[in-house]
């Protein structure tokens, strides 16, 4: 699809921006320096900044440096832009529930920039000792996982069914066994999966969780380099398995983990204080308007509906998030 803004991809492509000093929203002030316009849309540098501030701040810069993504976010804000315009045009923004939306869409605006500011002015505590604590408490979890490579042999019970596919395999296994040799060679010579030719079968630093359960089971199950498996059943065939290599799981040192585990502890301190906040709104005595509030199980069923029973919560969830 040809670009909507060549001017700005051949811009970028070209290298022009490299020489202009980078400009920062943070550091700059409003600016109402048209960027782009269609028709009666006009879209400023602070309707950009506006829009980029809902990105959170440590992706802003990586989402920005891309001619499709600018070119993608500025053709959604323009057909926002186009239909609100029209919309003004037809005089709708006087309708009470539009000036509602709008008043909530501020809200929404502000409390974001609030919560933002209160967390921004919170001074994080030194956490060394937390993350040494943390450490120490659960050094299993900074350990690395035990790892294997091993070679497999496939048969497929797509091709043979389950019992035939076992057969050949064990009749495999005794063949090998019989003959010695590189076992590579053999899952070459032998083995129905697609890249066997070339991989000969070979599956390198396997943790466990990345693998079918019985085939998991089986290879962490060998112990000695060279030792293969009985026949394994996997809902893509019969495999023998040799065992090539093991690395035992090793405790990684706290300094090499320190900063891993103090960027864990700032996000968990800033997300605590960040619901304290919260919780603090929420503490506040509700009062409400028993009538009103009641009223609102009625208020919104449609016209001539009558007596109709009230759908249950179940289901209705998930289509009030859609509409949020």
């Amino acid at each position: 699809m040809l670009s909507r803004f060549p001017y700005l991809t051949g811009l970028m492509l070209g290298g022009a921006l490299a020489a202009t000093a980078p400009v920062r929203a943070a550091d700059a002030p409003a600016s109402n320096e048209v960027v782009v316009s269609r028709g009666s849309a006009v879209l400023t540098l602070t309707d950009v900044d506006a829009r980029v501030s809902k990105i959170p701040l440590t992706k802003r810069a990586g989402f920005m440096n891309s001619p499709e993504r600018i070119e993608d976010t500025l053709e959604k804000m323009l057909i926002v832009r186009q239909m609100a315009e029209e919309a003004r045009g037809l005089g709708m923004e006087s309708d009470p529930v539009v000036q509602a939306e709008v008043k909530l869409a501020a809200d929404q605006a502000l409390a974001r920039r609030w919560l933002e500011k209160r967390i921004a002015e919170i001074k994080v505590p030194d956490l060394s000792a937390a993350a040494k604590e943390r450490y120490l408490g659960n050094k299993q979890a900074y350990a690395t996982p035990e790892t294997i490579s091993v070679r497999h042999l496939l048969i497929r019970t797509s091709a043979h069914g389950e019992e035939q596919a076992i057969k050949l395999a064990t009749e495999l296994r005794a063949q090998f066994l019989a003959e010695g040799g590189e076992f590579g060679d053999f899952v070459a010579a032998h083995s129905e999966e697609p890249a066997a030719g070339d991989k000969k079968g070979l599956i390198e630093d396997l943790v466990r969780g990345q693998t079918v359960g019985a085939f998991e089971e089986a290879a962490f199950k060998l112990q000695q380099p060279g030792e293969l498996s009985e026949p394994v059943l996997t809902r893509f065939g019969a495999h023998l398995i040799q065992l090539i290599a093991r690395k035992p799981s090793q405790q990684r040192p706290f300094e090499e983990v320190r900063e891993g585990i103090l960027a864990e502890l700032h996000k968990d301190f800033l997300g605590a204080q960040r619901n304290a906040l919260l919780d603090g709104l929420r503490s506040q005595t509700m009062q409400p308007s028993p009538d009103l509030l009641l009223s609102l199980r009625t208020r919104y069923l449609p016209d001539g509906a009558g007596n109709v029973a009230i759908g249950t919560a179940e289901g209705i969830e998930e289509e009030h998030e859609e509409a949020r």
